[in-house]
C-alpha cells in the first residue's frame, strides 16, 4: 500500500520562504487554510505539505484499522499519488503550504471516491491501489504472477494497443516478455455502475510513449472485485 511519509521539516520564517523551498524542490506551491474534515479521496499528483499553524491528522486507507499520521506546526509530509486518505483538522483549523509534483488546477487535485452501495469505501480504496500497482507489477515480470492471478478474473480479456487479445493465462505467461519498459501511472479516474467499476489511467513508458488504459472490474461470488477487461490505446508516440 502507498504510505504517507513524514519528512524533516523545512526551515522557513514565513509562508513565502516555505513556498520558495518547495519550488526549489520542483514542486508547485499553494498556501491553504482549512477547517473541518475532508472525506476519503486520493490525489491526481504527488504532494508534499508542511503545516504552518494548527494541526491535521491523515487517515490512510478506508477501513477501521487504517493508519493515522498526525502533523503539527513545522512538520512535513509526503503523500504519493493514489494514496487514499481522509483528513481531520484540529479545532483551531490549519494553515499549510502544499507542493504538487505536477501543476494541475486545485479543483482537479483531490479525487473523491464514487461510493455506492455495491462499491463501499474499502473496495474502492483497494481498486485505487490496484490500478496504480498494475504498471509497477508489469515492470517486474513473472515475479508478480500471484498479484495478477489474484486480481484478474478467470473471464479476463486484455486488448493490446495493436488490437491483439489475450486471456488470463496468456497474459500471465507473457509477463517476462513485457517487463522493463519504465512504466508509471498517473491520472486515475473511477466510475461505478452497480457492481461494475470502470477505471481509466494513463501509463507512460521510459521512451515517453503514453497509453490510455481502460479497465473494468466486477464483483465476483467471493465478494472481491476482479478485472474482467483491460483495453490499451496509445495516445502519444515515442520521444526520440
Amino acid at each position: 500500500m502507498r504510505r504517507i511519509e513524514k519528512l524533516p521539516g523545512l526551515p522557513a520564517r514565513s509562508e513565502w520562504e516555505l513556498a520558495t523551498a518547495f519550488v526549489q524542490r520542483n514542486l508547485w506551491p499553494h498556501l491553504l487554510e482549512r477547517r473541518g474534515g475532508i472525506d476519503a479521496h486520493y490525489h491526481a499528483t504527488e504532494e508534499q505539505l508542511q503545516v504552518v499553524r494548527g494541526s491535521m491528522t491523515f487517515v490512510a486507507g478506508a477501513t477501521p484499522s487504517s493508519e493515522e499520521v498526525h502533523a503539527e506546526t513545522g512538520e512535513r509530509l509526503r503523500i504519493p499519488e493514489g494514496t487514499v486518505h481522509s483528513v481531520t483538522i484540529g479545532s483551531e483549523g490549519v494553515t499549510y503550504v502544499m507542493g504538487m509534483a505536477r501543476p494541475i488546477p486545485l479543483e482537479q487535485f483531490p479525487v473523491y471516491l464514487p461510493i455506492t452501495g455495491e462499491a463501499p469505501p474499502d473496495v474502492l480504496a483497494d481498486l485505487v491501489e490496484a490500478n496504480y500497482r498494475l504498471a509497477e507489477a508489469e515492470e517486474i515480470g513473472v515475479e508478480a504472477e500471484n498479484f495478477f492471478d489474484n486480481l484478474l478474473s478467470d473471464q479476463f480479456v486484455f486488448v493490446t494497443a495493436d488490437d491483439r487479445t489475450m486471456r488470463k493465462r496468456d497474459f500471465i505467461d507473457g509477463l517476462d516478455q513485457r517487463k522493463g519498459h519504465g512504466r508509471r501511472s498517473t491520472g486515475l479516474q473511477l466510475r461505478c455502475d452497480g457492481s461494475v467499476v470502470a477505471a481509466s489511467i494513463i501509463v507512460t513508458t521510459a521512451d515517453q510513449r503514453e497509453y490510455l488504459n481502460i479497465r473494468l472490474f466486477q464483483k465476483e461470488e467471493d465478494g472481491r472485485c476482479r478485472c474482467v477487461r483491460w483495453s490499451n490505446a496509445e495516445i502519444r508516440p515515442p520521444s526520440y
